[in-house]
């Protein structure tokens, strides 16, 4: 871990984030690899003409990603050798730029080879792509 804070006020426990190099890593597990069906979700707030990654699994059997990419699209990238891989983006209106939002990525494997990943901002469907 580097640079986020754990915060206990409040009603809940959290990790505190100020924005710059905060990571929170965890060792590699069978846990963390995608068999199907996934959401993720988090909260951020984007700077302008940045490479960001929310989600990183680099580790070689499965690996996936959750970024903002530096030409302002929302991306999810997946390597999954023993269910499916796939690729989708969506770009990142300009409005959102420096405000906090919730960013979601939900990925539906329908199949050993066909699927569907469906970004949202904020609970409003963003772009969707089959893989």
């Amino acid at each position: 871990m580097t640079g986020a804070v754990w915060n206990t006020s409040g009603s809940r426990n959290v990790y505190s984030f100020d924005g710059f190099g905060d990571v929170i890593q965890a060792p590699n597990s069978p846990s963390l690899n995608i068999s199907g069906n996934i959401t993720i979700n988090l909260w951020a707030k984007i700077g302008r003409n940045i490479s960001l990654a929310f989600i990183d699994k680099p580790t070689y059997h499965q690996q996936y990603e959750f970024v903002v990419e530096s030409t302002g699209k929302l991306a999810m990238n997946w390597r999954a050798p023993d269910i499916q891989s796939g690729s989708a983006d969506t770009p990142l209106p300009s409005s959102y730029v420096g405000a906090w939002h919730m960013y979601s990525i939900v990925v539906n494997c329908s199949g050993a080879v066909n699927g569907t990943m469906t970004f949202y901002i904020d609970g409003v469907s963003n772009g969707s792509k089959k893989f």
